[in-house]
């Protein structure tokens, strides 16, 4: 029987090893029933109270979900009672709503962006204050290495159509999702992946910091260089 619209048991024809993982685990199964119940985005606090499970615990689970493409983060309906960044959610990606919607705000944002004197500081800025939360955290009592942190911010990139690579300098980007719009705004793009990366560095405790992105170092391929944090003093 599907669960969540999805079918796990999929004929070897075809056979998405990735869904099946995801799939394949009770807990992960009664996150993706809560998500199509709700019909709208749930932040990670109250899916743990929906299926009674430990927050970092659905942390976990909802980045295996994330990775075989059952769902995505979303911005959270804006409340009125609290201040700052908007939070994220979960939704299902059936849910979601059409890229290119999303995809004509970010070529909105980058002009308005573009136009400004300090446009790129603004964007790295803004890349900065997403990276953070955008990367997946380390599982319960765990705690990863540079290699596994590494791996991390790949797999987030990965996720967002950038086709990463690790290589011997850093990050190798082999696509861009929004290459039209770096032909005209390039340098707010790259700085706002430049600043999604910085953060997540950051926030996994990574020695190393961005010492540049390199738009097109090679033929399709932008590099952003990763070199080892200096020690303090």
């Amino acid at each position: 029987m599907p669960v969540g619209g999805f079918e796990p048991e999929e004929s070897v024809d075809g056979y998405d090893a990735a869904l099946h993982h995801a799939l394949a685990e009770p807990q992960r199964r009664r996150l993706v029933a809560a998500l199509r119940e709700a019909g709208a985005p749930l932040d990670t606090e109250r899916l743990a109270d929906v299926v009674g499970l430990h927050p970092n615990t659905v942390r976990w689970h909802l980045r295996v979900l994330e990775d075989a493409d059952i769902v995505e983060r979303r911005p959270l309906a804006a409340d009125g009672r609290r201040r700052g960044r908007p939070r994220l959610g979960f939704a299902l990606l059936a849910q979601a709503s059409p890229r290119d919607e999303y995809r004509l705000l970010a070529a909105v944002l980058a002009d308005s962006l573009a136009g400004a004197a300090d446009g790129r500081a603004l964007a790295l800025q803004a890349g900065r204050s997403w990276g953070g939360r955008l990367v997946d955290e380390v599982e319960p009592g765990r705690e990863d290495g540079t290699a596994e942190s590494l791996d991390r911010i790949v797999r987030l990139l990965g996720r967002h159509g950038c086709r990463p690579e690790l290589t011997a300098d850093g990050i190798a980007m082999r696509a861009c999702p929004y290459r039209d719009l770096t032909l005209e705004q390039g340098s707010v793009v790259c700085a706002a992946h430049q600043g999604i990366v910085e953060a997540a560095l950051t926030q996994l405790r990574v020695p190393l910091r961005v010492a540049g992105l390199v738009p097109l170092a090679q033929p399709g391929t932008c590099l952003l260089r990763l070199e080892p944090t200096p020690p303090p003093g």
